[in-house]
């Protein structure tokens, strides 16, 4: 849904706010970190629910089910909205896509006395494509005209490089974001549960990882049925802390441009992790979490705003899907790896998420620069 969303509302912004208001967009994910973080310590902790013989309807269930709900409101409201004009062009479709604009017209200009001007929409013939849902009507043709959609993203050596270097950025931000953001809770766990057990001392994060590899980590960090509040707290203030990153790619998106964005959170959220080398507190290590947030939401923003306008509206969906399905992969490569080596060579992940996140913030100025230009 995520390619699809952005895909869809950057074709109804103007080219001199589309920045901005794709930034705009991108703030909601933190309000919905910020308000499951806010459930989750209001319902979890309740003794609230119901339980039969075989079966406990308990707190936790009551939230998952809460933080479903917006899903379903969210899909019931997509049935008044309209389909987007450029698409309806490029099929050919030229009736509807001028009652869309007509739409549009009239809710921007309600007052307004004159009607919307255009009347007739000519099309150049090579915009038009040959997709039509309707022909597709068996599994095979529908993988070979999704074959034929990714085909699309390398048919030229310009578009093949636009496609390698967003799947790579893509693919670099989600291993050191994830790889580092998953294990966040867990560093929290273990510096609080080693200060409640041996106060007055400070080691590091990867001293502490090397303990609990050589405790087994079961006897020392075990699990226990009730929730610290205090993870809950940490929960909100690393998603809040996402805030000021936000407000600052809305603001000046448009004036220092995407590029600088991705380029400055990616560098600067690398050398963030080192900091991990230097904790000893779980205040430390919160602060080191917020920093982390902040840096990288803006450059989550500035990406999403990058690959929407570097695809045309032919394939700017399957080529938004297809790099964010990189940056899945990275996302799991990344919570595998950082897993696998945290408690082995704690300098081991944190490193090759500093490598990554430099590499990838770099790697955006091969990409031109399409701040305020028309969409393709």
């Amino acid at each position: 849904s995520v390619p699809l969303t952005w895909t869809y509302f950057v074709e109804f912004q103007p080219k001199s706010r589309r920045g901005r208001a794709l930034c705009i967009l991108a703030s909601c994910w933190m309000f919905g970190n910020c308000a499951v973080a806010a459930l989750a310590w209001g319902i979890i902790p309740q003794d609230i629910g119901f339980q039969t013989e075989t079966f406990s309807y308990s707190s936790w269930r009551i939230f998952a089910l809460c933080t479903n709900l917006p899903s379903y409101l969210t899909a019931a409201l997509l049935c008044f909205l309209p389909e987007s004009p450029k698409f309806l062009m490029c099929t050919g479709r030229e009736k509807e896509a001028l009652d869309v604009f007509n739409q549009v017209y009239t809710t921007n200009y309600p007052k307004s006395i004159i009607p919307y001007p255009v009347k007739r929409l000519e099309i150049d013939i090579r915009d038009k494509t040959d997709f039509n849902a309707r022909s597709i009507k068996s599994v095979f043709s529908f993988l070979k005209q999704m074959a034929k959609q990714i085909s699309n993203l390398f048919k030229t050596a310009r578009i093949a490089k636009v496609t390698t270097v967003l799947m790579s950025i893509t693919f670099l931000l989600n291993f050191g974001y994830y790889g580092l953001w998953m294990w966040f809770p867990e560093l929290f766990n273990r510096l609080e549960q080693y200060e409640k057990k041996h106060p007055g001392t400070n080691p590091t994060v990867c001293e502490i990882s090397h303990l609990h590899l050589n405790s087994g980590g079961d006897d020392q960090f075990h699990c226990t049925q009730s929730v610290d509040p205090q993870v809950y707290i940490n929960a909100f203030l690393t998603s809040l802390a996402q805030l000021p990153g936000n407000l600052m790619t809305i603001f000046c998106v448009e004036s220092l441009g995407r590029r600088f964005f991705v380029a400055g959170s990616m560098v600067t959220s690398g050398l963030t992790t080192f900091l991990i080398f230097i904790v000893r507190r779980s205040s430390e290590n919160l602060l080191v979490s917020c920093l982390f947030g902040f840096l990288t939401t803006m450059g989550f923003n500035c990406l999403g705003v990058i690959q929407t306008e570097h695809f045309d509206t032919e394939s700017r969906s399957t080529g938004v899907s297809f790099v964010l399905a990189f940056g899945k992969i990275g996302a799991v490569l990344g919570n595998i790896v950082f897993g696998q080596f945290i408690d082995l060579h704690c300098a081991i992940p944190i490193s090759a998420v500093a490598v990554f996140m430099i590499t990838g913030g770099l790697m955006v100025f091969l990409l031109p620069d399409k701040t305020k230009q028309s969409l393709l």
